[in-house]
């Protein structure tokens, strides 16, 4: 429906604004088949949505963690930025997959500050 992009899912939520309920209904269906891809840039996109529908108030994202870990441990900046935001947005104190990253911040850190 929006070509899996971020801006496509803007789009359609503009364009019905009377059935907004229905446009994220099915844009959370399709993130959950695009979040269970082992493409890592199909995957960052999805987690990219999600951090978009929490900010509108549809906290969905903390159910999906470990993939944004996933998206932290990428090689690829823009997926470990993607990764980052999801993280700073969704996680707190209680999540479970938050001793995962301590490694990682340090690997980031030694990756782009040798």
């Amino acid at each position: 429906m929006w070509e899996q992009s971020l801006s496509g899912l803007i789009k359609a939520l503009r364009s019905s604004k009377d059935d907004e309920k229905r446009v994220i209904q099915q844009a959370l269906s399709e993130i959950a088949q695009e979040v269970k891809s082992t493409d890592l840039d199909l995957k960052a996109a999805a987690i990219l949505k999600l951090c978009y529908l929490d900010m509108l108030g549809y906290p969905q994202l903390s159910s999906y963690s470990f993939n944004v870990v996933e998206c932290m441990s990428s090689n690829k900046f823009y997926i470990k930025q993607i990764g980052y935001l999801a993280a700073s947005q969704s996680f707190g104190p209680n999540t479970e997959v938050s001793m995962l990253t301590t490694n990682l911040v340090k690997k980031s850190k030694l990756f782009f500050f040798p």
